[in-house]
């Protein structure tokens, strides 16, 4: 990973209330939208965008994280997020997006990708171990639960014991196979009480549990969804052929010798599937057949 990112940071206004954004101007369209996941920020990105150098590149901080502020509480706020970010996508430039999303910005896309369809301006949306949704009323509010656990876990004891925990989860122990994965690590958990407040804040109202199950209003643009799961992450590669199955026409990847956070240990393996996905998002976009 760079130590930061090279694209021009840019205070873009009206792109989003609530996220500070970079912006790296290619060549070619459409537009790339990218989300980070819980703990992350926009520079997450920066390895894959340095791939993919004739597309534009939109990368937000999103609520509590980085430059971006805080929501105002615990709240659920999955429409209300999704509707600021396609009301700032629509209005920052004309023509279609590719959205990409890790886990959390991941289900944060799968709530803004059919406001851009309905608009006529999804070209593809790409979905990295992002969970779905749970179908099921009593499954929500067990991780509602397990959510609001963390969040009083993560205000009492603070960001670097609580972040310190975080990356000793089997889900999350793929980011020390990078050579700066402790430094990573270390830049994740620094930060006081306002820090710690941001991210349990977002932590609650971006939980899964309080999410709606997402399958049906992505089934009806499943030609442009891509799910992707890395081999070694066994639970989330299960949960995303399930979602396959459930969204025909979607695609589904399995990115080899990777595990959850496949965005941070093989950026070269995204690249290529955003590339592509916005080669078929263009293309299908020009003949009119989205």
């Amino acid at each position: 990973m760079s130590a930061a990112p090279s694209w021009q940071l840019a205070p873009l206004g009206p792109l989003t209330p609530r996220a500070g954004a970079a912006v790296r101007a290619g060549t070619g369209a459409p537009r790339v939208l990218w989300l980070h996941g819980f703990l992350g920020q926009q520079g997450d990105w920066q390895d894959i965008v340095d791939l993919l150098p004739r597309l534009t590149h939109v990368a937000l901080d999103l609520p509590g994280h980085g430059a971006a502020p805080p929501l105002p509480d615990d709240r659920p706020a999955h429409a209300t997020l999704a509707a600021a970010l396609a009301a700032a996508a629509l209005n920052h430039a004309a023509g279609p997006w590719v959205v990409v999303g890790y886990s959390l910005g991941a289900r944060v896309a799968m709530a803004l990708a059919p406001l851009l369809a309905r608009a006529g301006r999804l070209a593809a949306c790409v979905l990295v171990s992002g969970h779905p949704g749970l179908a099921d009323a009593t499954d929500r509010a067990a991780r509602l639960a397990v959510d609001l656990a963390r969040a009083r876990d993560l205000r009492q004891r603070g960001l670097a014991a609580f972040v310190a925990d975080w990356y000793r989860a089997p889900l999350l122990a793929d980011v020390w196979q990078l050579p700066p994965g402790p430094a990573l690590v270390a830049a994740r958990a620094a930060g006081g009480p306002d820090a710690a407040e941001a991210r349990a804040r977002t932590l609650v109202a971006l939980s899964t549990g309080s999410q709606p199950d997402r399958l049906p209003a992505l089934t009806p643009l499943a030609t442009r969804v891509t799910w992707v799961a890395g081999a070694l992450d066994t639970r989330y590669e299960g949960l995303l052929r399930r979602a396959h199955a459930a969204t025909p026409g979607s695609r589904l990847q399995v990115v080899e010798s990777a595990g959850h956070q496949l965005h941070l240990t093989r950026p070269s393996a995204l690249a290529d599937l955003v590339r592509s996905a916005a080669q078929r998002g263009a293309h299908d976009l020009s003949r009119g057949s989205l």
